[in-house]
């Protein structure tokens, strides 16, 4: 059930995910062990799973009318201790009078609620669990595909603070030969490029991670999100500032994922990234929403979108066995 001495977050699954589908999970280290609110802090957000007696009712619950699975889902759960609200109603005040603004007056109008919840507390939680979906959908490939993400402070939901996750990522499927890579390491990995990928990522790896997240999570999902910001993710990690080129591109992936060298995988490779640049200088033809042509429009661009995302993943993978956040090719090819 809902408390008001916490802040939670709740992640549901698609409604068309099958209930046996083993993907829908959190794997069990975080289960056990709970995730860091902060990395120089002990307070730990604990997950559970969501029981139907957890599910409230109206007015508590706003907008019924979702493509999400409310029978089962996730929850993640932080603790409000004496300790925590006065380690963040210090961090207030300070960034208060660095700003020059009364702390008093703003109590007095708001509240004790309102200067919490409306500053660093909710943002340091509402960050730390965002990147842990993303990490570990990017480490245990989509072991958790969320549809929908809800945000509850003090009992009740947060009006407006909701997320929809693209759930076409349920059909990824592309044959390339994943190894399997530490969920805790890599999540650590994500842990020590945090403050980068909030306030402004600079490395190739962050602008990276920063960019696949815009591709699974946004206020209005559209098919065309997905291989966008794939494709984006793709040509931070092997692509060249200020330099755009679909044969550089090429040359550097298959130089990185020896896998790309297969005929049939560079060429399809070379239509999503003329799909995508097709697209966004107008020189495709994409029917109006709707029409009788616009499904087939739609099923392309997914599964093209689904296979940037699968070679974005697997580049990340690649940079994080590396243990790298840049990479210098140290050759510029000439077409």
């Amino acid at each position: 059930m809902l408390s008001s001495k916490t802040v939670e977050i709740w992640a549901f699954p698609h409604k068309n995910l099958p209930k046996e589908n083993t993907k829908f999970c959190i794997p069990s280290q975080f289960l056990e062990k709970g995730i860091l609110l902060r990395p120089d802090v002990h307070w730990r957000i604990k997950i559970y799973p969501i029981e139907e007696k957890d599910i409230p009712r109206a007015p508590s619950w706003i907008g019924q009318n979702s493509q999400a699975d409310h029978t089962r889902g996730y929850k993640f759960v932080l603790s409000l201790s004496r300790d925590i609200i006065s380690y963040y109603i210090d961090k207030v005040i300070h960034k208060l009078t660095q700003d020059k603004v009364d702390y008093n007056s703003i109590r007095r109008k708001n509240g004790l609620k309102g200067v919490l919840f409306n500053s660093l507390l909710t943002s340091d939680f509402n960050n730390k669990c965002m990147l842990f979906i993303s990490s570990i959908n990017v480490s245990s490939i989509f072991c958790f595909p969320v549809s929908e993400v809800r945000f509850f402070y003090y009992d009740k939901e947060t009006v407006g603070e909701k997320i929809i996750f693209s759930h076409r990522n349920l059909y990824f499927q592309e044959n390339f030969d994943f190894d399997k890579i530490n969920d805790v390491k890599f999540f650590d990995f994500i842990q020590n490029i945090r403050s980068e990928l909030i306030e402004g990522p600079s490395t190739q790896f962050s602008r990276a991670f920063s960019y696949f997240m815009h591709s699974i999570a946004n206020r209005k999902i559209r098919s065309i999100d997905t291989l966008v910001w794939s494709l984006a993710g793709i040509e931070a990690l092997v692509g060249q500032k200020g330099r755009s080129s679909r044969y550089l591109v090429e040359q550097r992936l298959q130089v990185i994922l020896p896998e790309l060298t297969q005929p049939h995988l560079l060429q399809k490779f070379k239509n999503l990234y003329d799909l995508r640049s097709n697209i966004i200088h107008g020189a495709e033809s994409v029917s109006a929403p709707f029409s009788r042509n616009s499904e087939s429009n739609d099923l392309q661009i997914i599964h093209f979108g689904n296979y940037a995302q699968c070679i974005l993943i697997h580049l990340m993978h690649k940079y994080f066995k590396l243990n790298k956040y840049n990479i210098n090719f140290g050759i510029h090819i000439k077409p």
